[in-house]
């Protein structure tokens, strides 16, 4: 008794004893980690930069409070720390389980654990990989395109079919990959059932003790496995477009091979003929969607035969699946593993096959697994991919029976019924759901913070270390159940076609805004948790260690002597978890933890009654949870299935704008959609889907923020802006009561926000921008409002905060007169209410009801052009070319008519006869003209055409020649305005050049600057090749001064260019009518001529009446339809104006004659004086109007004569 009691004291002490040490080496390093850390924020702040630490922008604000907070801000920090399990590298399972065992330990122990962990790590791998390279691209196949194959937005059929073989052709490699490493995983499989049919063999002798052996990671592995193969099938069914695509391309290979003469050579002709092979067992083996089928099949033809007799394999099967089915259904719902369901059900239906001859799987079926899985609705895959538990155990028959199904019609109805009501109940409690994620996700941030900030390293305890524990697991669970709600909720309303409500779309992205909360509070936190999951781990361990020595001490106690084989494998698998323990949390470390642990229980005679049975499993899991927790957060916190369900944005946005409230949490959106964005670097088509994608997301962004909020905030400001129009507007909009009003802070006031490199949005520069572009455009074109805009760009400034660019538009000039722009948009009523004069470059009111009549000349446009730049000359141009087309058109049907035409042709073959032989024509003035000079046009052929034209009629007092007339001095009028511009544009730029030397007499810079010493004295100090740059970079800054000088004053032909425009349609042979225009102008000429003389008369007599002195566009005009007609030589051969002067100079002498002879007759001699004057004037109108058209036709000849030379 004394002995026992001695014993209990020592062990007690020992305790104590160990505690108080751990304690101590635990203090020891937390003041360790504590400089460490101290050190690393004081690298920070030294290393990343300076800034104010008043400035919550700025990057020393953040610093020293991170200094003083120990958190790390995600957009600041210069390091990232990855939480991953430490690398295996070349350590394998041989240096952890080949160690010493006890003497009375089981050496075979060893090697089947090697066995046994290999095949399970090789399955993990081969499962990792297929689902991380392959399930994700076969996922995002086909995105861009219809379900028909055709491309999204293409009208075309042939280009969307060749994009889709092109899209498969560069797809068929990686399908290739899929099935041979399918192929190596058939053959890991039949090892696996290989070896497990050995371990667990009918016939003795067993290498171990197999009568209580359980191995539940080993047969979850597998499992794990078959149902990777599973998601794959649904993945690839679900894939229409790639079936669509594979069935083009299987058909054109077809005929190429087919018809292999006229598409390939003979050598090629091979090659066609292996991919029409491999693509033949490529579409049996994967495309078809039965890869899982073909495995089992596989299975059971080259493995199940010798597999299948065994009793032991057999109950094994049967233990696990009894032991594991009741919990799919707590495990589901729980959110603690969604992939159970599929792997439990791959396992059964692996088991009914193979063991189908020898038992009953209906009837173990309906008692373990029936009632769990009904409650697993549907296990979200990806996209509106779900798996769905009675459709696949359905589609296998049990039992050997190929009619055999687990479920008959009315039940899967009862499914269905389940599922519709599962959704409807999601969607009434899903509010009240959010409602306490989001309490539960803040009180968790507030707790880890007080909880990781309460004591320093070196003051932590054991309990300290719990509930640090605690924390970080509940973050994981919170992150888990959120993840799992989303991504359920989404796929099962994509997959049945439920319309989703906007209440419930703005909760789901509630759900992933609380996702990257605690995505954030982790890295936040990250050094802080980094250093206290050391801790954590040596005490988890620590505690899993004691707990495994107490059960080695039981072992060795006599009351288990007698059980020699049971006891030595126990002992073997022990020591071997004891050594897995001890090192550094590996993959491979915690693979050999947990298959030795599930050896080890399976021993239920151990562990009778201790709590060790509860620890270490929960030991181990949490190990494992605490190794993997950065990468499990990063992947349960990941947001890219909002990729599937992109649309639900546009809600979300226009949600957020109706409640600005909420854009403060923007930023973690735009997190969740970086995530989509990182998510299409594994699509088949990457350039084309991520493309696609941002202009989707800045749609919505452009759609639903950013126009609504640009246009609101423009209105509110010109209401504020003329509140002093109303006194009751002023009123309601100072009122601070006013209801229905967005202020748009929370908006303007965002960050900047990015989900890739290249695209960001920022609301505030956004809208300054809109602002500056909208408030100059308007003033630009209305610069009397400028004091409006002013006023709203203050009213911007002092209520939003927003920095709204100047216009820089100067004012107008006090001799601007009438605008540019104006006078362009109004160009026919222009060329109407003015008139031309040539010599002044002015044009002249023709009436006005003020008291004075308005001008535009060169200074005017010359200031207008200061205004709105040089490039209203190009307008000009264009508004020009616009008002000529309808004025060429009306031109030309007036020389059509019928009676004009035939006067014309009339004239022009009289006429030309008399050139040929003027005495046998009557039509030429023999009297005026010898022989052997050509005649000259009559006037009085002139006078008669127009007398004439006047009998035709008279409307308003104008005959058809004055109405012909009158378009001539408009078409003029338009050209001359064009001139007018371009002298008005090269005034202002003289006025701007006009301290610019001449450059053509400026010498080459390295030749002055070398010879006078001045390249040495300034780059003294530099080589010879730097100085070579600078004088290079000055030569060439000179010549585009240069350039530039060139250009503005060189000119633009813009005569040439209007001439151009018409010429070719006006001497085409159907406008063969134009060609007898120089014919008309002598009498056009005459009516020129008596208008300008009655309008110079009233004038004399100043009459109240609209009246001119000038109308130089009339010369304008017609130099302008001669140049257009080509018909400049032809009105010269008239010899008009000869023909004018010799009439009014016969006329004179004839007047003047009477007047000597009727001396003695005073009335005859004032009559024939005043008819002497008229004909004088006349003449000299005659005489300005030839001086005007030679003017004007100079412009037009030079015009052409350098566009002949350049050609």
């Amino acid at each position: 008794m004394n002995h026992g009691r001695t014993s209990c004291k020592m062990e007690e002490m020992e305790t104590i004893a160990n505690k108080t040490l751990a304690e101590k080496h635990l203090r020891k390093f937390g003041s360790f980690l504590e400089d460490h850390s101290r050190r690393l924020l004081d690298v920070t702040e030294r290393d990343v930069g300076g800034g104010r630490k008043d400035d919550p922008s700025s990057t020393g604000y953040v610093k020293s409070y991170a200094k003083i907070h120990h958190i790390w801000d995600q957009s600041t920090c210069p390091i990232r720390l990855s939480w991953t399990p430490i690398p295996d590298g070349l350590t394998g399972f041989e240096e952890i389980i080949s160690i010493p065992l006890p003497p009375e330990g089981n050496p075979d122990v060893q090697k089947v654990l090697l066995v046994l962990t290999n095949l399970t790590h090789q399955l993990n791998l081969l499962r990792e990989q297929i689902h991380a390279k392959f399930i994700v691209p076969l996922l995002l196949y086909g995105d861009g395109f219809e379900e028909d194959g055709s491309l999204s937005g293409h009208d075309t059929a042939s280009l969307s079919e060749g994009d889709g073989h092109i899209a498969i052709a560069k797809f068929i490699p990686l399908l290739h990959q899929l099935h041979q490493l399918l192929k190596v995983g058939k053959d890991l499989c039949i090892h696996w059932m290989a070896q497990m049919g050995a371990l667990f063999k009918d016939s003795k002798p067993h290498v171990v003790v197999i009568s209580s052996l359980q191995l539940h990671t080993v047969f979850r592995s597998f499992g794990d496995f078959l149902g990777v193969l599973i998601i794959l099938d649904e993945v690839i069914r679900a894939q229409f477009v790639l079936k669509e695509h594979w069935s083009k391309y299987r058909q054109m290979v077809t005929s190429v091979q087919a018809d292999s003469e006229s598409f390939v050579s003979g050598t090629e002709s091979d090659k066609l003929l292996a991919l029409d092979r491999d693509m033949f067992f490529l579409e049996k083996e994967v495309v078809s969607g039965h890869t899982f089928k073909n495995m089992l099949h596989e299975l059971v033809r080259f493995g199940g035969k010798g597999f299948a007799k065994g009793a032991y394999i057999q109950e094994k099967f049967q233990s696990y699946l009894a032991q594991v089915g009741p919990s799919i259904e707590k495990d589901f719902l729980d959110e603690n593993d969604e992939l159970k369901p599929i792997a439990v059900s791959a396992l059964f239906v692996f088991s009914a096959m193979v063991f189908s001859a020898s038992f009953d799987w209906r009837k173990f079926y309906h008692r373990y697994l029936l009632e769990p899985v009904k409650k697993v609705v549907a296990v979200p895959i990806g996209s509106s991919v779900l798996w769905i538990p009675e459709l696949f155990l359905n589609k296998f028959p049990v039992s050997g029976v190929s009619s055999a199904r687990l479920y008959d019609v009315k039940t899967l109805q009862l499914c269905a019924t389940n599922r519709q009501n599962y959704i409807h109940k999601k969607n009434s409690n899903f509010q009240r759901e959010v409602i306490d994620s989001t309490v539960q996700v803040g009180t968790w941030s507030i707790r880890l913070q007080e909880v990781f900030y309460s004591k320093n390293l070196n003051q932590l305890k054991l309990d300290d270390l719990s509930k640090r524990c605690n924390l970080l697991l509940y973050g994981l669970k919170l992150a888990q159940t959120l993840s799992q709600n989303f991504r359920l909720t989404m796929s099962l309303h994509a997959h049945f076609g439920k319309p989703v409500s906007k209440q419930i779309v703005c909760l789901l992205c509630q759900v992933l805004e609380l996702l990257k909360e605690i995505q954030a509070t982790f890295f936040r936190f990250s050094v802080q948790i980094e250093n206290s999951a050391i801790y954590i781990l040596q005490h988890v361990l620590n505690t899993a260690l004691n707990n495994l020595k107490g059960v080695q001490k039981l072992m060795c106690s006599p009351e288990f002597k007698k059980m020699d084989e049971l006891r030595a494998d126990s002992l073997s698998v022990m020591k071997i978890l004891e050594n897995s323990m001890k090192g550094p949390p590996s993959t491979k470390r915690l693979l050999v933890a947990k298959v030795t642990l599930d050896w080890t229980l399976s021993n239920a005679k151990f562990w009778k009654g201790d709590d060790a049975a509860l620890i270490l499993p929960a030991a181990i899991e949490r190990i494992s949870v605490l190794v993997n927790l950065g990468q499990r957060i990063n992947e349960l916190c990941n947001g890219s299935e909002l990729f599937w369900h992109r649309i639900i944005l546009s809600t979300y946005f226009s949600a957020i704008y109706k409640n600005e409230v909420d854009a403060q949490k923007l930023p973690l959106i735009f997190m969740v959609i970086q995530d989509c964005y990182r998510f299409l670097e594994n699509s088949p088509h990457r350039e084309q889907a991520k493309k696609s994608f941002v202009a989707e997301v800045n749609g919505y962004i452009k759609k639903n923020l950013q126009e609504k909020l640009c246009q609101e905030v423009e209105t509110d400001l010109r209401l504020m802006a003329h509140t002093h129009l109303q006194v009751q507007a002023q009123e309601t909009i100072t009122s601070p009561f006013r209801v229905g009003v967005q202020e748009h802070y929370y908006l303007l006031m965002c960050p900047t926000l990015s989900f890739e490199s290249e695209h960001s949005v920022n609301f505030r520069l956004m809208t300054e921008y809109y602002l500056s572009k909208t408030f100059y455009n308007l003033a630009s074109v209305a610069l009397h409002d400028w004091q409006s805009y002013a006023t709203m760009r203050a009213l911007a400034s002092e209520k939003y905060l927003l920095d709204v660019g100047d216009d820089h538009l100067p004012g107008h000039s006090l001799e601007q007169g009438r605008d540019i722009l104006e006078i362009v948009r109004n160009l026919p009523t222009f060329v109407q209410e003015f008139t031309y004069n040539l010599n002044n470059q002015v044009f002249i009111q023709i009436g006005s009801k003020n008291k004075h009549l308005d001008t535009v000349n060169i200074r005017h446009l010359a200031n207008s052009m200061r205004t709105h730049g040089t490039g209203m000359t190009n307008t000009t141009v264009n508004a020009a070319y616009q008002f000529l087309r309808p004025k060429m058109h009306l031109f030309s049907q007036c020389l059509f008519e019928e009676q004009i035409r035939s006067r014309l042709s009339k004239d022009i073959r009289l006429f030309k006869q008399a050139r040929q032989d003027p005495s046998l024509s009557s039509f030429s003035s023999t009297k005026t003209h010898s022989s052997s000079q050509p005649p000259n046009f009559p006037f009085k052929v002139a006078e008669k055409f127009k007398k004439g034209i006047k009998k035709l009629g008279v409307q308003e007092g104008l005959t058809w020649l004055d109405k012909f007339r009158v378009l001539i001095s408009h078409i003029g009028n338009a050209l001359g305005f064009v001139r007018l511009v371009r002298s008005g544009g090269l005034h202002y730029l003289a006025g701007g050049c006009r301290f610019i030397p001449d450059l053509d007499d400026i010498s080459a810079f390295s030749i002055s600057s070398g010879e006078k010493g001045v390249t040495s004295e300034i780059y003294s100090a530099t080589d010879e090749e730097t100085e070579l740059k600078v004088t290079q970079h000055l030569e060439l800054a000179i010549k585009g001064v240069d350039s530039t000088l060139s250009k503005f004053f060189g000119g633009e032909d813009y005569f040439g260019l209007l001439v151009k425009a018409f010429r070719a349609g006006c001497m085409h042979d159907r406008n063969a009518h134009l060609k007898n225009f120089y014919v008309l102008i002598p009498a056009l000429t005459l009516s020129y001529v008596d208008h300008m003389r009655q309008c110079k008369e009233m004038l004399a007599k100043k009459a109240k009446t609209a009246t001119i002195f000038t109308d130089d566009g009339f010369p304008m005009g017609v130099a302008y339809l001669l140049q257009v007609l080509g018909q400049d030589d032809d009105f010269d051969s008239l010899g008009w104006f000869h023909s004018v002067k010799q009439h009014y100079e016969d006329e004179k002498q004839k007047e003047m004659q009477i007047i000597t002879e009727s001396k003695n007759d005073e009335k005859l001699e004032q009559t024939s004086k005043l008819t002497a004057k008229r004909f004088h004037d006349q003449l000299q109108e005659f005489e300005l109007l030839r001086f005007n058209l030679s003017s004007a036709r100079i412009f037009f000849q030079y015009n052409n004569n350098s566009s002949s030379k350049t050609q």
